[in-house]
């Protein structure tokens, strides 16, 4: 639908019919940039930009829409002529702010959340970012107080609150509170890779290998969409299992998949003792699947 209108936007002579079209590209800028096509967007929102800056939110939209293509340096000098005519706008702040993270340039990042803090209360998302700022800068103090003012019902409704908090707290070796936020985390649905490796940590910190083997497992699998790449990684961990059979459940894994090399490599990790008792429990299986 938005290629057939575009394709029906034709040049305007009028200032009248220019100030139309600006109006319907920026329309269709947000449209596909609400879709997550920023190229489509990028390109509408500099039509309507070329056409009438003046429109309300038409920079903000086209500067952010930049930032998703890399497009730093343009964005910031639209977000700095934004800030210079309204400073006491807080969303140029947080994009400026935003930016400047994508740049990895931390101190400048952090000045702008502190200026759109001074307007107003950062919202779920600017909270999350300023928080994982202050850690790039080292700063787990300052980190750790804006975690203390999150609402309760921001952690319940926003996982990626829990991992921060998580985050900070394993960082300042608060081993029992990370555990609790990181799994707080995954119960929410949350995966990000960065995260689940925070809580691999902590879990195997505590001594949870099975469950830390399951978070791995979780990891590889998003990284590589294949089981045996999760039975490589995870033969490591399997021997630190006091129950064996999670270790032969593995290698059964690895049979099934015919992954011959994995098998051998799996096997090789137990001693002669584990490796009679996982031999034990192979007859004991075959016995089971012969007799059905």
């Amino acid at each position: 639908m938005l290629l057939l209108f575009s394709s029906c936007l034709t040049p305007a002579s009028s200032e009248g019919e220019r100030a139309e079209l600006a109006a319907d590209y920026y329309r269709l800028g947000n449209a596909f940039y609400s879709e997550g096509d920023y190229a489509a967007s990028t390109e509408y929102l500099s039509r309507a930009y070329g056409l009438n800056p003046e429109i309300p939110g038409l920079g903000l939209s086209y500067a952010l829409s930049l930032l998703r293509l890399g497009n730093q340096s343009e964005a910031e000098a639209i977000l700095t002529g934004l800030v210079e005519d309204d400073p006491m706008q807080p969303l140029y702040y947080s994009a400026l702010a935003y930016s400047a993270a994508l740049q990895e340039d931390f101190s400048s990042a952090e000045g702008y959340y502190q200026a759109l803090g001074e307007l107003r209360e950062p919202n779920p998302q600017e909270l999350f970012n300023w928080i994982l700022i202050r850690v790039r800068l080292g700063d787990l103090e300052s980190a750790a107080a804006l975690i203390q003012g999150i609402p309760e019902e921001w952690l319940n409704d926003q996982p990626e609150l829990l991992a921060a908090a998580g985050r900070v707290a394993l960082l300042r070796e608060n081993f029992d509170e990370a555990l609790d936020l990181l799994k707080r985390y995954q119960a929410r649905g949350g995966s990000k890779p960065d995260f689940l490796s925070d809580l691999v940590e902590v879990l195997h910190f505590h001594g949870l290998y099975l469950e830390e083997a399951g978070v791995r497992a979780t990891l590889h699998r998003q990284s590589y969409k294949a089981e045996e790449q999760a039975i490589k990684l995870t033969h490591l961990y399997v021997t630190e299992i006091e129950d064996l059979s999670q270790g032969f459940a593995w290698i059964k894994r690895a049979i099934e998949a015919g992954l011959a090399e994995e098998v051998e490599e799996l096997f090789s990790v137990f001693d002669p003792t584990q490796q009679a008792e996982l031999n034990r429990l192979a007859d004991a299986a075959a016995t089971l699947e012969a007799a059905e």
